[in-house]
C-alpha cells in the first residue's frame, strides 16, 4: 500500500494512493499472467500447423488429454473437470504418489514446457527462473532437468508451439487465480481434447446457484431448495464445423441449445436429438426444451466474468 499525507493541520491524515489488495500475490500473478495468457484454442492451432514428430512429452501431454467420447459420460466428465489443472497445486501439496499427477493438465505442460525450453537452450535466467544451489559441482544437464517453467519466461521467436504453450500456461494461472480471488460459484477452464481425427478443445464455464420451488401434493405444499446449474461450452472438434451449446440444469429439469454456422453441422446435430433425448431419460432427467439453431449466440457467454478485484483499479486505469 502506497499512502500519501492529505493533511496535518489537526490530525495527520493519510490517503490511500497505491491499494494491492488484501492478498498482494495473488494480485501480482493476475497482473503477471492477464497480458501473457493464450487460449487453448491457440495451443492447438499451432499444434497442428507445425506437425512433426512427436518427443516423449509432448506425446505425454497429447496422451494426457480427455477424448470427446469420454466426456459424453458423467464420470468421465468429472475427472477431466478435476485434471483440467485448477487443482495442480492442491493435488501436489495432498498426493501422495506422483502417478495421482499424470493427467492433470497443467503438470503434464508444465512437464512439456520444461523439456522444450531445455531442447531450445533456452534456460538462462532471463527466461526462466531457477533456484539457486548450493552445491557447485551439478551438472549443467541436472540443473536444468530441475527447473520449471515461471510466469517471467520471455517469448521464443523460433518455436511457435513453445510460446503457446507458455500463453496456455498463463491462462490456465489466470484462471485459478481468479477463482481464489473472487471465491464465487463461477467456474471457467479450458480443455484440450484429442480423438482419431486430430486434437481438438472445449471452453466451458460454469455457474450455479440455489432456487427454492414448491412441490405441489394432493394434501401440503411443501418448499424444496434446488441447485440450479448453467453451462456455457464453446467446443472446436476435429472434422468438424465450431459448435456452442447452452445448458440450464434445475433438480431434474434440464433444457439445452446448440448453435453452429454450418448448415451441414446443424442437420447432424437434429439428426441427434432423439439420441440425446434417450440418453437424458436414461439419467433421469426431464427434458424441457431441446433445440438446434444455424448462427451463434449473441454473447460469448464461456469467458469469465470481467471483475477488477479490489487492490487492481490503480493498474487498469
Amino acid at each position: 500500500m502506497l499512502l500519501e499525507v492529505a493533511d496535518i493541520r489537526q490530525d495527520l491524515i493519510l490517503r490511500v494512493v497505491e491499494h494491492f489488495g488484501q492478498r498482494p500475490a495473488l494480485q501480482q500473478t493476475l497482473r503477471q499472467t492477464i497480458p501473457r495468457q493464450g487460449s487453448v484454442k491457440q495451443l492447438i492451432k499451432s499444434m497442428t500447423s507445425n506437425l512433426g514428430t512427436y518427443d516423449v512429452a509432448q506425446s505425454n501431454f497429447i496422451s494426457s488429454l480427455p477424448t470427446l467420447h469420454s466426456l459424453q459420460h458423467p464420470g468421465s466428465f468429472n475427472q477431466a473437470f478435476y485434471n483440467s489443472g485448477l487443482f495442480c497445486e492442491h493435488r501436489i501439496a495432498s498426493t501422495q504418489t506422483p502417478e495421482d499427477l499424470a493427467k492433470d493438465q497443467k503438470a503434464q505442460l508444465l512437464r512439456w514446457i520444461r523439456a522444450m525450453r531445455s531442447d531450445t537452450g533456452s534456460n538462462s535466467s532471463t527466461n526462466i527462473r531457477t533456484s539457486t544451489s548450493t552445491s557447485t559441482s551439478t551438472s549443467t544437464s541436472t540443473r536444468r532437468a530441475t527447473h520449471a517453467p515461471s510466469l517471467e519466461a520471455t517469448p521464443s521467436q523460433q518455436d511457435p508451439i513453445l510460446n503457446s504453450a507458455e500463453a496456455f500456461l498463463a491462462r490456465i494461472t489466470a484462471l485459478q487465480t481468479r477463482l481464489a480471488l473472487n471465491q464465487q460459484a463461477d467456474w471457467s477452464l479450458e480443455i484440450p481434447l484429442r480423438d482419431d481425427n486430430g486434437l481438438g478443445s472445449a471452453s466451458l464455464r460454469i455457474r450455479w446457484s440455489s432456487a427454492e420451488t414448491t412441490q405441489h401434493t394432493n394434501e401440503t405444499d411443501s418448499n424444496e431448495i434446488q441447485r440450479v446449474f448453467t453451462v456455457d461450452a464453446s467446443l472446436d472438434l476435429p472434422a468438424a464445423a465450431p459448435m456452442y451449446v447452452a445448458l440450464l440444469l434445475q433438480g431434474k429439469s434440464i433444457d439445452c441449445a446448440w448453435w453452429s454456422t454450418c448448415a451441414k453441422t446443424v442437420a447432424a446435430l437434429q439428426a441427434r436429438i432423439p439420441q440425446l433425448r434417450q440418453k437424458l431419460a436414461e439419467q433421469g432427467l426431464d427434458q424441457q426444451r431441446i433445440n438446434v439453431q444455424q448462427g451463434w449466440p449473441n454473447q460469448d457467454q464461456t469467458a469469465p466474468a470481467v471483475e477488477i478485484p479490489a487492490g487492481m483499479i490503480h493498474e487498469q486505469a
